[in-house]
């Protein structure tokens, strides 16, 4: 898990070390030392983003904290293909935000999950998968494979969804 603070300059180093799970804010991710806001800028630091992530070469899992737009998401995903799985999380306060997504971007890729929680629950479910219980990434895989059984609708989730904004 990469914080806010650090700088994705740093995922380079992390290939060496064969990481196969990531979560990180996408604007990290996408950030660079510009100041003008152009075309041409955007390009480069998505450009930059597809670049950092392929230094990762094991990674199967992802996870942003924060959302972006569908475009980015299916780049994303065609330039990683060893990705199994992507988790956009929205706060658990963002629920009826997090459903909208998730119909916005139903049709992006069958790997996509969207997922709500609360600040409390990351560092609990981060625990409760290091000791090898059912963490995000153990019930966005379980999600997947029941959308490719056929057992749900074809669409990203959220989990939580009974919960109100």
């Amino acid at each position: 898990m990469i914080g806010d603070n650090v700088s994705a300059r740093l995922l380079p180093v992390s290939g060496s070390m064969h990481l196969e799970r990531l979560s990180i804010d996408i604007r990290q991710l996408f950030h660079t030392d510009t100041d003008t806001d152009t075309d041409t800028d955007e390009e480069q630091e998505e450009e930059s983003g597809f670049n950092n992530l392929s230094t990762l070469p094991a990674l199967t899992h992802l996870a942003f904290s924060s959302q972006p737009n569908p475009e980015i998401v299916g780049n994303v995903l065609r330039s990683c293909p060893k990705i199994q799985i992507l988790v956009i999380a929205f706060s658990a306060s963002e629920a009826k935000t997090a459903r909208r997504y998730a119909k916005f971007v139903e049709n992006v890729d069958g790997r996509l999950v969207v997922a709500t929680a609360t600040y409390a629950d990351y560092s609990g479910d981060w625990e409760m998968g290091a000791r090898g219980g059912e963490d995000i990434w153990v019930r966005a895989e379980k999600f997947i494979a029941a959308k490719k059984r056929g057992d749900i609708e074809d669409r990203a989730t959220v989990e939580g969804e009974d919960d109100d904004d």
